[in-house]
């Protein structure tokens, strides 16, 4: 039979070659870490209608969360920068000023309209949230057209909105939370919520501890679950924002660090306090039909975007 088989290769039609190895070097061979199979490059050549997928980030506004689509690998290219984040932000808000718009990722402000969202660490389906401001560009005080348009904006519906908050129904949140109130819970509520017949409670004197040390991170806002009802929610924060809050802002605007980084980092961790601590935790108050804490909220919100605007401009000077 090996006769036969060596015949065969002897009639091959294929002129015979000394077949040589190829030689194999470590430079022949492409090394993949984890952050290149995360990642993968803008080069990259999907399948069907993977490769055309938009670049997603979801917007929370208020009550709602809105998808904007832009195009693919945009995000990961740096090619989308936080201004066009921005500017989308107040066409799905219906802000005519997009300087009006402030944004916040993982409780940063996003300030800079040039950097790219992928230095800010957004990717694919980040949650980004949006405040819009009363205060106008240019104005001492808060603007009372602002608001009107933002409950107009609420109840309006949007084309891309993932998940709306504008429906008719009222919701109870506080139906789970009726049982189980001990005295310290009910302490903790009549404190907070002072004279529930007004607006707000009267402002208290400023702590000298807490505007004295200006390295220092401010108190966080009080837990709101423990309240029984928006009013005493909102009432809450008024005190929290008069209390802890406007001393250090008033303090800053008075006598700003004369180092331009100090003053910078003082004005971004007293910003980013009023916005993540007061502001966004407003928003999340629902009155739920009741007109004193509607207007609680409101007054709340405005002393919160006034004394944002007196720290951008002492930025400034």
């Amino acid at each position: 039979m090996s006769w036969r088989f060596s015949d065969l290769w002897r009639r091959s039609p294929y002129p015979a070659a000394k077949a040589t190895p190829p030689h194999i070097s470590d430079s022949d061979y492409t090394y993949l870490t984890p952050e290149d199979m995360a990642d993968r490059p803008s080069g990259y050549a999907g399948t069907g209608a993977e490769e055309d997928e938009p670049d997603t980030l979801l917007l929370k506004h208020r009550k709602n969360t809105y998808a904007l689509n832009f195009p693919a690998y945009a995000i990961n290219d740096g090619a989308l920068s936080v201004g066009e984040l921005r500017r989308r932000a107040a066409e799905v808000t219906r802000t005519p000023n997009p300087a009006r718009i402030k944004l916040l990722y993982k409780g940063k402000l996003l300030d800079d309209d040039s950097v790219p969202c992928r230095t800010e660490g957004l990717k694919q389906q980040s949650e980004v949230l949006c405040v819009v401001s009363e205060v106008q560009p240019g104005e001492s005080t808060p603007s009372e057209g602002s608001e009107a348009e933002a409950e107009k904006a609420e109840e309006a519906p949007r084309p891309d909105e993932v998940q709306s908050g504008g429906e008719k129904r009222k919701r109870n949140r506080n139906r789970n939370k009726k049982k189980n109130k001990g005295k310290g819970r009910n302490k903790t509520a009549d404190t907070a919520a002072g004279d529930t017949d007004g607006l707000a409670p009267p402002a208290e004197p400023p702590r000298p501890s807490s505007a004295g040390d200006s390295s220092s991170l401010p108190a966080p806002s009080p837990n709101l679950k423990v309240l029984r009802t928006p009013l005493e929610q909102a009432n809450a924060l008024i005190t929290y924002l008069r209390t802890e809050l406007l001393p250090l802002c008033e303090a800053y605007v008075a006598n700003p660090p004369t180092d331009a980084k100090a003053r910078d980092f003082e004005h971004k961790k007293l910003s980013e306090t009023i916005l993540a601590q007061v502001i966004l935790k407003a928003d999340g108050i629902e009155p739920d039909g009741d007109e004193a804490a509607r207007n609680a909220r409101k007054a709340l919100v405005k002393e919160a975007q006034a004394a944002l605007h007196s720290l951008d401009q002492a930025a400034k000077e």
